[in-house]
């Protein structure tokens, strides 16, 4: 309402605001769980500072890695195959992530799971490890096959006809999406035990490898 009305600056006072209000609301509800909280830290342990500090930058640069992904696949395409092309791929890419983002969304429990199956010893998280991934497998396999299958329909419902190249792409983004997903157990599970250097390692290489090899391609 007020960008409305006075423009972009009053949107970011409105986005100060909004997280000043988020942040006392969750300290409310925190004190709440933990009524013997202090106020302000008495205790400064550096060691618990520099792991969280290590977790919050790794987690960074595993997300900055990832969201340079798709801008980076853009530029290519734009450059290599035209706007045509990229328009293409913009739309079979929505497809597929809409099919990745619904087979893995379960599998996001599995972070908070693996924190606490840390606590148990080894035997416990691969355990862990292991239901959850046949959980996946079974949700996995079949989607995937109704996204292979459904690709000329979808090209038909969405550009009016049976396009090859937007099919092809389809087909080509949905195995890469179904492959990725058999990742996000790995990912999540990194993340809930304190491994973030690992997922964030692994992301760089993505990143890396898809300028590389688009280029070389």
């Amino acid at each position: 309402l007020a960008a409305h009305r006075f423009g972009l600056k009053r949107l970011a006072w409105a986005q100060l605001v909004q997280s000043m209000v988020a942040f006392m609301l969750g300290w409310l509800f925190l004190r709440r769980l933990l009524p013997d909280l202090s106020v302000a830290p008495r205790r400064w342990r550096l060691g618990v500072l520099r792991e969280m500090l290590g977790y919050s930058v790794s987690y960074q640069i595993a997300g900055i890695s990832s969201l340079a992904y798709e801008p980076v696949t853009k530029m290519l395409l734009a450059k290599y195959g035209g706007l045509a092309e990229l328009g293409l791929f913009e739309m079979a890419n929505r497809v597929a992530a809409l099919f990745k983002s619904i087979v893995i969304a379960p599998q996001q429990a599995v972070l908070p799971a693996a924190a606490r199956a840390k606590e148990g010893g080894s035997r416990e998280l691969i355990h862990l490890y292991e239901q959850a991934y046949k959980g996946l497998l079974a949700a996995l396999l079949p989607s995937l096959a109704v996204l292979l299958a459904s690709a000329p329909l979808i090209s038909i419902i969405m550009l009016g006809g049976l396009n090859r190249f937007f099919i092809l792409l389809t087909m080509i983004l949905g195995l890469t999406m179904g492959v990725q997903s058999l990742l996000t157990l790995a990912y999540f599970a990194l993340l809930g035990v304190g491994r973030a250097g690992a997922v964030a390692f692994g992301q760089t290489v993505i990143g890396i490898s898809n300028l590389v090899l688009g280029l070389l391609l």
